[in-house]
């Protein structure tokens, strides 16, 4: 609440200006990429935690029924494709070379592998069918999964109800019967929550989601149609968007992202801003990318990649600056980020037009300066050429809709 209260404060006085410094950090999942570490801009590292002890993962969410496998150690999961449930006792594996294996979104947290195959019926949640008459889902699938030990498991989603998971998983021959639930309400304020087929236990291992904007880690993508790959990057927090600028002349000072939309998909970082140079045996660095990052708090950042250590010491090395910082106000539909604050020749207003706006800029007398119409949707990064402005404050305001906001700037 302090810090809600201080940021206010600051940006009902001038908005929030943080000046071209920056700093940089080093984050390490260790050799292998043996770890995760989930990762606040704002905080630093939040945790860091074994990504082994896993295999698969279930949406915490109040209406979400992904489920996820820990492709990052070498899980596989794989889909019977010669009958459904009923097949449960006489399922074996074999042809399982021809069966079709799926895979993690790296695009999106709602990308399970258990979820891939759907038909085009709109309740098809590709594990089972959700009905709008009790709100269950109930499991029409039956999978195999192969652990990273190299063991083998017959596996089946019975249900999702009432907030839990109930499934079952078995030997092939069907010895070994386990039947699980895993309730979201065990954790509450994460993502996901976790299991392991290895050592028969959920675990509770994320951090909760309002706490961190990337996590460091290794994890699948699909190189080329139909190749999937390991590949150690970094990937957003549901929530987090990311602008990427490739080209950049000097990727250190720039302060703007106008003409770049932001993305919620979780790997616009990713792992491709670095590649490997087998005549030094090390990674090059892209040197003219950056990221602009809208972090879970709202606040706006430029992220820069500068150093990788390989397997050998899974380090990340990268520099972070504040451009601005949110404007918490309690039960704000609309908000606006000025930035800089302080401006000298052009200043910056962000805001979310989820309708046609428009932005007026006006002097303390009430002249208006500036006023223009908004019609793209999303974030937008509006920037104001204010050379030309006497030296003083001038307010700012955008409407979208209904919702009036104004705030004050200084040009100098």
């Amino acid at each position: 609440m302090e810090r809600k209260l201080l940021l206010t404060i600051t940006s009902l006085m001038l908005g929030v200006y943080v000046s071209a410094q920056g700093v940089y950090d080093t984050v390490s999942i260790f050799t292998g990429y043996a770890h995760q570490s989930y990762y606040s801009l704002n905080a630093g590292e939040i945790a860091n935690i074994d990504n082994s002890d896993w295999d698969i993962a279930f949406d915490a969410s109040g209406y979400g029924s992904t489920i996820r496998i820990n492709g990052a150690i070498g899980t596989e999961l794989y889909k019977y494709p010669d009958g459904d449930t009923s097949d449960w006792a006489t399922l074996d594996t074999a042809g399982i070379s021809s069966w079709p294996m799926v895979y993690d979104s790296d695009t999106t947290w709602a990308g399970g592998a258990f979820n891939t195959g759907k038909t085009s019926n709109p309740m098809d949640l590709g594990w089972g069918i959700y009905s709008t008459i009790t709100h269950h889902v109930l499991g029409d699938s039956l999978f195999v999964i192969k652990l990273n030990n190299g063991s083998m498991k017959k596996l089946q989603i019975e249900s999702l109800a009432s907030g839990s998971f109930n499934f079952k998983y078995a030997n092939i021959d069907g010895t070994n019967e386990v039947n699980e639930t895993v309730s979201k309400s065990s954790f509450s304020g994460r993502n996901f929550g976790y299991y392991s087929i290895r050592a028969e236990t959920e675990i509770n291992r994320e951090p909760a989601s309002s706490s961190w904007d990337f996590v460091f880690t290794k994890y699948v993508t699909e190189l080329f149609p139909g190749t999937h790959y390991g590949v150690t990057g970094l990937l957003s927090n549901v929530g987090v968007e990311v602008a990427k600028m490739s080209g950049v002349a000097d990727v250190m000072n720039t302060t703007s992202f106008a003409g770049h939309s932001l993305s919620d998909n979780i790997n616009t970082v990713g792992y491709d801003w670095k590649s490997y140079n087998s005549s030094t045996w090390s990674f090059n660095i892209e040197d003219s990318l950056c990221y602009f990052v809208d972090d879970v708090d709202g606040n706006l950042w430029r992220l820069v990649m500068t150093g990788f250590g390989g397997s050998m010491t899974g380090e990340f090395v990268f520099h972070k600056e504040l451009i601005s910082a949110a404007d918490i106000e309690e039960n704000q539909p609309l908000n606006i980020t000025l930035y800089p604050n302080p401006a000298d020749n052009i200043a910056h207003v962000v805001f979310n037009a989820q309708e046609a706006s428009s932005i007026q800029i006006t002097t303390l007398q009430g002249q208006t300066v500036h006023q223009e119409n908004i019609e793209p949707l999303g974030l937008i990064d509006y920037v104001v050429d204010v050379s030309d402005y006497a030296t003083g404050m001038y307010m700012v305001t955008v409407q979208r809709g209904s919702n009036i906001i104004t705030k004050r700037i200084i040009v100098r």
